[in-house]
């Protein structure tokens, strides 16, 4: 994950997530004795850039001993990176923190904590494989 502060002061982070598109395929079909060409919708594994901006709805920055910091003071800390996030988006135990590096900062927020979906699967292969052959029967 990234953080990152823009010219005009907005705070975001930067973060890759997998997610599942629609995407269209063209498969043949034999339908009697013609191979006609259609067209299928299939899910397809993508992965991507999503931004959430530090002063949305539930985001909370803290310092390394649980301190909450205002969004307009986070740029004084961007030579004090890493960043560590909630993974779960809620305030980390006091507990925990006693591993934080000092001048680091901590991010809670909901859209950015792991959620246990369903693993996405590929998607079916293009080629598909021939059909059994027939074997010779036993006399």
């Amino acid at each position: 994950m990234i953080l990152t502060v823009e010219r005009d002061g907005t705070q975001y982070i930067t973060h890759t997530v997998a997610v599942e598109r629609q995407a269209p395929r063209v498969e043949a079909v034999k339908v009697g004795d013609k191979v006609v060409q259609r067209v299928v919708m299939v899910k397809v594994p993508v992965v991507e850039q999503q931004r959430v901006a530090l002063d949305g709805k539930g985001v909370e920055v803290f310092d390394h001993a649980g301190k909450r910091i205002a969004p307009k003071d986070v740029p004084r800390f961007l030579k004090s990176m890493p960043v560590l996030v909630s993974a779960d988006g809620k305030p980390v135990d006091p507990f925990y923190l006693r591993l934080v590096r000092e001048g680091m900062l901590i991010v809670v927020a909901p859209a950015l904590a792991s959620s246990p979906g369903a693993p996405i699967m590929p998607a079916v292969p293009v080629n598909s494989p021939p059909p059994p052959k027939k074997l010779p029967r036993d006399n």
